[in-house]
This record gives structure tokens, C-alpha cells and sequence, in this order.
């Protein structure tokens, strides 16, 4: 909290604004939530058990704060009418109410082909800077926690219409580091070693990761898992696995498209056992890891 404030103590009048995201049927938190408002460029996301904190200059007071989660409603209240903290239940969305749907593979991977030919219009020609927060973290060998890292940066992406290879920037803001192990059980690992890179690393987008490559289309199965709403509109969740008897095909998981825009909103992805086997697979990961699993998220 100390270290928030200090951060922060820049701004002048703030509002503070916490509170939970909810499943209103289950009552289970809903982690990775879009909270903010979207019109100011400003929000954050839910942590795992669903809670959100963020700050609100006071000239946007009058403004709608929104949550919004791929398969519910989008929620929506004036700024002015929250009391925090704020717990916020919101409602999943049938998927079966806008149309059954059956295609070949060839069908989804035009889906595909046509997203990545409309990155252009749906993501930035231009560079663009950001500020965010990340936290990382790393265990021993008996899931201990040695040590936690912390920071805000300020994030400087390249165009996505720049070469792929091309990587943006960050810089620090304020951070901090936590050991809780001796400094001789540290085994020389300090300082931030992979998180203030994630906003430039996960972004499958700009890096067009080979699950949505149709130079590797062959090395994957695609199938539609379905139609969902996110932002008040309809969704393709277009799931893909690598093929067993092809070498690439390293991953699996889902990609969801706007069925309007065709904009990639989100991406639910991990490396399979085939895939864990290559030592050194820059941007995605380096080294030998027992899992990699990844959840990336756009905004408008």
C-alpha cells in the first residue's frame, strides 16, 4: 500500500476504487476482468480471486466505470453512483441464442487469415506508450516463495505494422523486491528478470505467433468451439492443437475474433510437452520449464 501511494502521490485529487468481480450465479470470482473506463484509456484487471484496485483523476468523475469478460455482460454504472469497495456480479450470456455453427477447418482459417489481415486497422500504426503494473515471482523446488518482484512501467510499443522481430521498450517507474530466503539460497537470481517485458513478449499480435501463422496453418487442427459475447458483441472461440505427427505445432488453446471488427480480443494458450522439449523459443519462453501457460487480453 505504501508503495501505491508513493507512486502515485503525483496525482491530485484521486479516486480510489476497489472491490470484487463476481460470477452472479456461482458467486466465484472471475479473474482477468477488464475494469476501467475504456473512453479514458485508463483500468486494470481482476487478480486471481477476482479483486481490482485502480485510481481515478478527479475530471473523470463523471465518467461510466465498465467490467467486461469474454461470455458476460458488460457491466456499466456512473462513477459518481459507486461506493468502494464495490462488489460486481455480473451474468453469463447463452451462446447458443445467435447461431449454430458448423464449419470445415479451411472456413476457420479464413476467420484467421482475415484477422491478421485487418491488424492494421485494428491495432496502432503509430508508437504508442502505456503505463502498467506487473508482479512476478519464483518458487524452489517444494513451491516456496523466494522472492517477488514488483514495478510500474512505462511501456513504448512499436507499431504493429513494423517487422515482427522488432521489439518495443520499458522503463522503470517504481518497483520494488522482496527475498524471503537467505541472500546464500538466492543463487544469484535478482532484479526483474522477465515480467517488465510481457507487455512486448505475450503479444501474440504484433509477434504473430504461429497458431495464428498460415505459413504454420498445416502444423495445427482448428475447430470452433463456439460464439460468445464480449463488449456487447459477438465473438468466433476458435480452438487449435498442434497435429501429433507434424514437428511444429507447439501449442494449444483458444483465440477469440470479433465476428464484426475480425480484431483479436483475447488468447488462452500454453506450450505442450512436444513444444517444452526446445530449450530456447524467444519471445514465449527460455530455459527448461515444467509448464507454460498464457492468458493475453486486448482493449479497445
Amino acid at each position: 500500500l505504501i508503495f501505491f501511494v508513493f507512486t502515485f502521490s503525483v496525482f491530485a485529487q484521486n479516486q480510489v476504487i476497489s472491490g470484487k468481480v463476481l460470477d452472479s450465479e456461482t458467486l466465484n470470482p472471475i479473474a482477468y476482468a477488464h475494469v476501467g473506463i475504456p473512453e479514458k484509456g485508463i483500468g486494470t484487471t481482476t487478480a486471481w480471486d477476482g479483486s481490482f484496485t485502480f485510481k481515478v483523476p478527479e475530471e473523470y468523475f463523471q465518467s461510466k466505470m465498465m467490467v467486461s469478460f469474454i461470455g458476460y455482460e458488460t457491466f456499466e454504472k456512473p462513477l459518481n453512483k459507486i461506493k468502494s469497495p464495490i462488489t460486481i456480479k455480473i451474468q453469463k450470456i447463452a451462446t447458443d441464442l445467435i447461431e449454430i455453427v458448423v464449419m470445415d477447418e479451411s472456413r476457420i482459417e479464413d476467420i484467421i487469415r482475415r484477422a491478421v489481415r485487418r491488424i492494421p486497422d485494428n491495432y496502432p500504426n503509430e508508437k504508442t506508450k502505456a503505463m502498467g503494473f506487473y508482479r512476478e515471482s519464483r518458487t524452489n523446488e517444494n513451491r516456496e516463495y523466494i522472492y517477488m518482484a514488483e514495478g510500474v512501467m512505462n511501456v513504448l510499443k512499436e507499431p504493429y505494422t513494423t517487422k515482427k522481430s522488432k521489439e518495443g521498450q520499458t522503463s522503470l517507474v517504481q518497483g520494488r523486491q522482496v527475498r524471503l530466503v537467505p541472500e546464500e539460497e538466492f543463487n544469484g537470481y535478482s532484479g526483474f528478470t522477465s515480467g517488465h517485458m510481457a507487455g512486448h513478449r505475450f503479444d501474440f499480435v504484433k509477434n504473430i505467433e504461429d497458431f495464428i501463422d498460415e505459413n504454420y496453418f498445416e502444423a495445427y487442427r482448428y475447430f470452433i468451439r463456439g460464439i460468445t459475447w464480449y463488449g456487447g458483441k459477438p465473438v468466433y472461440m476458435i480452438g487449435f492443437e498442434g497435429e501429433e505427427d507434424h514437428p511444429g505445432g507447439r501449442m494449444k488453446g483458444s483465440v477469440y475474433i470479433d465476428t464484426t471488427s475480425y480484431a483479436f480480443v483475447r488468447a488462452e494458450f500454453e506450450i505442450t510437452e512436444k513444444g517444452l522439449k526446445k530449450w530456447s523459443d524467444y519471445p514465449l519462453y527460455s530455459g527448461g520449464w515444467d509448464a507454460n501457460k498464457y492468458v493475453v487480453n486486448y482493449r479497445k
